[in-house]
């Protein structure tokens, strides 16, 4: 057969068909096209509750990276806090080691003798020495008006 003779014997298979078989057909073409419409809807449903979800997950997604991006800058400024905090620590412990480590000196002919002192007697020798100084400048002073 040649192909023009092809298609029309496929045209003349579909007129070919009697009544019933047609009313089958018919119902069968109706049916799919049903099914498919409910499916079409069902799939488009499912589209619009995926598309909310999404919505919603990309919501959440912005929202998580905004809190991150406070976290981080809170964490910058503690860790700031921390290596400031930890110079100033080594400073006054500097500091104080200076102060717990008063030296005295004695001196006894040219030889220097030093020794540490506790914090107290640092301050009680202070106090002691400037005491030792106002009484020697009013005794000074003294001895200049009785002269």
């Amino acid at each position: 057969m040649k192909q023009g003779a092809k298609l029309t014997s496929q045209m003349n298979n579909r007129r070919e068909l009697n009544p019933d078989q047609r009313r089958a057909k018919n119902e069968g073409d109706r049916r799919r096209r049903r099914e498919h419409t409910v499916e079409f809807q069902r799939l488009q449903m499912a589209e619009a509750e995926l598309q909310a979800l999404l919505e919603t997950q990309r919501s959440e997604n912005r929202n998580l990276r905004e809190k991150n991006e406070r976290l981080n800058a809170m964490l910058s400024n503690l860790m700031n806090m921390i290596h400031q905090l930890r110079e100033e620590r080594r400073q006054q412990r500097e500091t104080m080691e200076m102060s717990r480590l008063f030296v005295c000196r004695l001196t006894h002919g040219f030889n220097l003798i030093e020794f540490q002192v506790p914090m107290k007697m640092v301050q009680v020798m202070r106090l002691l020495l400037e005491g030792i100084k106002k009484r020697s400048y009013q005794l000074a002073f003294n001895s200049l008006q009785c002269a």
